[in-house]
């Protein structure tokens, strides 16, 4: 055998690997845009029967994160406000951190779950979320404001109420003592 018959023995090597590898891959792109046009009834406990099930359940990956964004929406220390969450499936959520919560159940899309901030400034909020045996929890950090309450006691007398000077450690209507 010539050099030249060896070197076209191996070209013809190389193309097949490459044909074949482009088939493979070109089987696993239609066996997945496949999956995820077919609706099928659950195949088994614990599965909805949805695209993303059979995807997992095929072997094709992980399906998106249960939480895929959070924020918090006019969150003000003792106050009640909402923390708005996207759920890429139905789950059912707890939300752990310095925030009393109503449970809404169990939801699905875009959510607005009631949160009473217990402080202000930046506050790490633990959501976690679980479907289907599967649970994720993301952490969080929300901006809380400041309560009026809070600001308007700070700011003024406690004995006149009128407004407090900074670092003032008298009134300077009415002479009380300033805490």
């Amino acid at each position: 055998m010539s050099e030249l018959e060896l070197i076209g023995l191996l070209l013809l090597g190389a193309q097949l690997a490459i044909i074949l590898y482009i088939i493979a891959h070109e089987y696993t792109v239609w066996r997945r845009r496949r999956l995820a046009r077919t609706l099928v009834p659950p195949v088994g406990p614990g599965s909805s029967g949805a695209p993303v099930d059979l995807a997992e359940e095929e072997g094709f990956g992980e399906a998106p994160n249960l939480i895929a964004s959070v924020e918090g929406v006019g969150l003000v220390e003792g106050e009640w406000g909402v923390l708005r969450m996207k759920l890429n499936r139905p789950s059912t959520l707890a939300v752990e951190g310095d925030v009393d919560w109503l449970n809404p159940g169990e939801v699905q899309g875009v959510v607005d779950v009631p949160v009473k901030p217990r402080k202000s400034g930046q506050v790490p909020v633990a959501i976690v979320a679980r479907s289907n045996g599967k649970e994720e929890r993301k952490i969080v950090w929300v901006e809380v404001a400041e309560s009026m309450k809070v600001k308007s006691a700070a700011a003024s007398c406690p004995s006149c109420g009128a407004p407090r000077k900074p670092g003032a450690k008298y009134c300077w209507k009415c002479g009380a003592k300033l805490d």
